[in-house]
């Protein structure tokens, strides 16, 4: 990434996460869903990206 006008130049959010591999995926999809509302909100953010 080359730019000199560092004023129009976006971020992209990303949080990764490790969770336990003994949780069911059904425990995970619902704690990811918490954790991104959240760091939305807590971060001010409308786009967030959570890799697992």
């Amino acid at each position: 990434l080359y730019s000199k006008d560092f004023i129009k130049i976006d971020t992209i959010p990303v949080a990764t996460v490790k969770w336990n591999l003994k949780l069911p995926d059904s425990v995970i999809v619902s704690k990811e869903k918490e954790l991104r509302i959240w760091l939305q909100k807590e971060m001010n953010l409308d786009t967030l990206f959570i890799n697992r």
